[in-house]
């Protein structure tokens, strides 16, 4: 079920800005706040094929699993499903976790940026806990 609530996206599906909302933690240390990244397994095929190509073995390449790991984003559709997501990131991490809106224009320049992707979580029916989400994009699932 948890792969099936979220999209890792590298660019914009929407042809206009739309929003989004992140989440923010504050550091009891510094103060500053920071966007809430998971580590999501990025599959990435054509690098499989490349490495085939060279080897000279294109039957290779459906055998060969290349990924690597990115800082995924977590941007949420609702404001609502954002807040019940950082209710749960409140019970297990330091400090105080904040929804905030953001351009999703933006959001996809800035992780550009930075070399890293958006996991978005559409509205949906069931809502991963964040320990859910977390292992799912470790492991790469609903790529």
């Amino acid at each position: 079920m948890v792969k099936g609530c979220y999209q890792v996206l590298s660019g914009s599906p929407w042809l206009l800005p739309r929003p989004l909302y992140v989440l923010a933690q504050q550091q009891l240390a510094t103060g500053q706040a920071t966007m809430y990244c998971l580590q999501t397994r990025i599959h990435e095929e054509e690098v499989q094929s490349e490495l085939a190509r060279v080897l000279k073995r294109p039957s290779l390449a459906s055998a060969l699993t290349f990924s690597r790991m990115k800082d995924g984003v977590v941007a949420f559709d609702r404001a609502e499903d954002a807040a019940r997501y950082a209710t749960h990131l409140e019970a297990d991490l330091p400090g105080e976790v904040e929804v905030m809106e953001v351009d999703s224009q933006r959001l996809f320049l800035m992780t550009g940026d930075a070399d890293a992707v958006v996991v978005y979580m559409p509205w949906s029916e069931f809502s991963p806990l964040p320990h859910q989400l977390a292992a799912a994009l470790r492991q790469g699932d609903g790529q």
